[in-house]
């Protein structure tokens, strides 16, 4: 796996969303670093979860641009240290889970079509769940976040 290195140092500050298997940090205006939380790092993770994204991506499915692998400086209660993650574009938006009455039934359709043309390439989202993407209202467009247990 190729990495690039990013100069910015992130901290508690920058984080945008949390998971049960990683957080998002703001890396600039337009971009997001997904970092694996410590206790789920598996080696190739992030280059699954990447590998998924690019094709879906080059494939025109709704997916926020992938940048790339990163390595980045980390400040947190224990000091500085660089951790791995993966770059991509920042989706402004509200999750499909927290949509509700009309706009939530807007959603679920997307959503559920999105995921059928995915299917339609060869991918199997093994966890579905609305949860996984992001509604941007100004676009009118749903994109689907979180491919790390996709196969």
């Amino acid at each position: 796996m190729r990495f690039i290195d990013v100069d910015k140092k992130l901290s508690r500050k920058d984080l945008v969303g949390s998971g049960n298997h990683g957080s998002i940090y703001r890396v600039s205006p337009s971009y997001v670093i997904k970092i694996y939380h410590p206790w789920v790092e598996e080696p190739g993770s992030l280059g699954h979860e990447f590998g998924i994204m690019k094709p879906l991506f080059n494939e025109g499915r709704n997916v926020p641009f992938p940048v790339g692998l990163v390595r980045v400086p980390f400040v947190g209660k224990s000091g500085e240290r660089i951790r791995e993650g993966f770059m991509m574009q920042y989706i402004v938006g509200v999750h499909g889970n927290e949509t509700s009455g009309t706009l939530r039934k807007k959603v679920d359709f997307y959503y559920s079509e999105e995921i059928r043309r995915c299917m339609n390439l060869g991918f199997v989202p093994v966890d579905v769940d609305i949860r996984n993407s992001i509604y941007n209202p100004l676009e009118d467009k749903l994109y689907l976040v979180d491919f790390r247990l996709w196969v």
